[in-house]
């Protein structure tokens, strides 16, 4: 999130409100100054799971969370703003499929 870390989105908005006029999920997040951007995301993450020998359990931030079932989906990157999300939130992903196991708080 680079500059924005620690931000809330409505402090985000107020500094960049611009970026919030068109309701296009999370394009916003592609713009943090000094942020890693969506692109290089995607590719963090599909290098990470590239990496998985076996199963395993990822907990992570929910944007993160977004891109790495993009990964897992077959999805590109774009795509990220469109899968659903929230706190507290578990997904099962397996053979391209995603099934959500908890709503969250």
């Amino acid at each position: 999130m680079g500059d924005w870390t620690g931000k809330e989105r409505t402090e985000i908005a107020a500094e960049a409100p611009h970026l919030f006029e068109v309701q296009d999920g999370l394009g916003w997040y592609d713009h943090a100054p000094g942020g890693e951007g969506i692109e290089a995301l995607y590719a963090r993450c599909g290098t990470f799971l590239a990496s998985l020998r076996t199963p395993a359990v990822i907990v992570t931030h929910g944007i993160t969370s977004r891109m790495l079932r993009c990964h897992a989906l077959g999805l590109e990157p774009g795509a990220f703003g469109e899968l659903p999300g929230g706190q507290g939130v578990v997904y099962h992903l397996a053979d391209g499929v995603q099934r959500c196991l908890s709503e969250g708080a």
